[in-house]
C-alpha cells in the first residue's frame, strides 16, 4: 500500500512541476524516454528535490532559478567561444 501511495504522490509531484514549466507531461515523458538532454536534466532535478522532501511549489522556484543559471552560464560560454574565433 505504501508503494502505491509513493508512486501516485511522486507522479503527481512530477506532473505539477512539468505543467508549471509550461510543458506537456506526455511530451516530457516521451522526450525523456528518447534521451532528451533537457528533459533528463529537469527530471534529475525533480527527483533530487522529491527525495529531499521539497514541496512542489518550492521545487518549481528552485528549478526556475537553476534553469536561468544554466542558460546564462551556457550563453557566457558560447560568447567566449565566439570571441576566441576572432
Amino acid at each position: 500500500m505504501k508503494n502505491w501511495y509513493y508512486n501516485k504522490h511522486h507522479k503527481k509531484f512530477i506532473c505539477h512541476i512539468v505543467q508549471y514549466l509550461h510543458m506537456d507531461i506526455e511530451d516530457f515523458e516521451e522526450r525523456l524516454e528518447q534521451g532528451g538532454c533537457y528533459e533528463q536534466t529537469i527530471n534529475n532535478w525533480i527527483l533530487k528535490l522529491y527525495k529531499k522532501g521539497v514541496t512542489s511549489e518550492d521545487a518549481i522556484q528552485i528549478i526556475y532559478r537553476a534553469r536561468i543559471f544554466m542558460i546564462t552560464r551556457n550563453k557566457i560560454g558560447l560568447d567566449s567561444i565566439e570571441n576566441s574565433r576572432h
